[in-house]
């Protein structure tokens, strides 16, 4: 009985162990993953990427970044089978690529954080230039940042991704059914959040600087079900004009697209094929073979699934 009763008080004691082992490891995890050292991880990260120059032919010594082997071993080898790393040293435009990523992964996790809307989070992106937008029910994300391409200053490299969040306790997984969807590295400077019945649309608005008099246009909707994305309608237009306007009416649910052509694009191309002076079809004379400084206009309307092409 004796015995018993001891070996029962030494299962509690060891069960109450466990559980306070338990209990620290979460605080430390919790910790290790608070908003504060997420921003202080990323502030480290950006003074090692800003330090890297994407200029010339230069290799950096991967101990002196922080770059471990298994970091570094996926870039081993280019397309050509050029060697990208030389012993202990790794080549500039990969310890950027890297670092990039580095930094794409510490900012997935700092959006999804509970303590997201914490002051020191602006803090950091206005001391590193990241630019962020949001859906307005805090869903979808889209982060940029610069790239550090080498010919412009102003090229950004970006992150988006769509998450769902389910408010649990936090832990090293963070949130549930985050979905990356970063495939063409685009910006987003407007997210809109189209409701119907079955579903939510987001539709994605944004420019971004592709070379040094090029510009990318872009508007896309997208939505989000069992894990995977359903690109609804897409939008794409290259200009070298920076003053381009593309903008949402949220009442008419339209998108209104405003341009003027250029040696990109020649003629008004949307449906519309309007020329905003005198309201008709853009057509290009015969024995001219570039015109340029015409504005268009193109207008497209939401249908309750997609955008469809009307003319005003």
């Amino acid at each position: 009985m004796i015995r018993s009763k001891t070996s029962f008080s030494n299962t509690i004691k060891q069960i109450l162990f466990i559980y306070l082992i338990y209990c620290n490891l979460d605080i430390i995890a919790q910790k290790r993953n608070s908003v504060d050292n997420l921003c202080s991880e990323i502030d480290n990260l950006f003074e090692v990427y800003y330090s890297l120059s994407p200029l010339g032919e230069i290799n950096y010594r991967t101990n002196l970044l922080g770059i471990s082997a298994t970091e570094y071993s996926h870039y081993n080898y280019n397309s050509s089978t050029e060697k990208l790393i030389l012993g202990d040293s790794i080549k500039n435009y990969i310890a950027i690529e890297i670092y990039q990523e580095k930094i794409k992964e510490k900012l997935f996790q700092l959006c999804r954080h509970q303590e997201f809307s914490k002051p020191i989070i602006q803090n950091l992106f206005s001391k590193h230039q990241i630019i962020h937008s949001s859906s307005d029910d805090g869903k979808f994300h889209n982060l940029s940042f610069n790239s550090k391409c080498g010919y412009a200053n102003d090229n950004l490299t970006s992150l988006s991704f769509y998450s769902e969040f389910d408010n649990t306790i936090l832990s090293d997984n963070f949130r549930k059914s985050e979905i990356i969807y970063n495939e063409v590295n685009e910006i987003y400077q407007l997210i809109y959040t189209i409701k119907n019945q079955s579903e939510n649309h987001y539709l994605l608005i944004g420019s971004s600087k592709t070379g040094v008099i090029s510009y990318n246009y872009y508007a896309k909707l997208v939505s989000f079900k069992n894990n995977k994305i359903d690109l609804k309608f897409n939008l794409f237009f290259t200009l070298n004009d920076s003053e381009a306007q593309m903008y949402f009416d949220e009442n008419s649910k339209k998108i209104n697209w405003l341009y003027f052509t250029d040696y990109f694009q020649t003629t008004c191309n949307c449906l519309n094929n309007r020329d905003i002076n005198n309201n008709a079809p853009d057509i290009q004379p015969e024995n001219e073979t570039l015109k340029v400084n015409i504005q268009c206009k193109c207008v497209y309307s939401f249908d309750g699934n997609t955008f469809i092409q009307t003319f005003e």
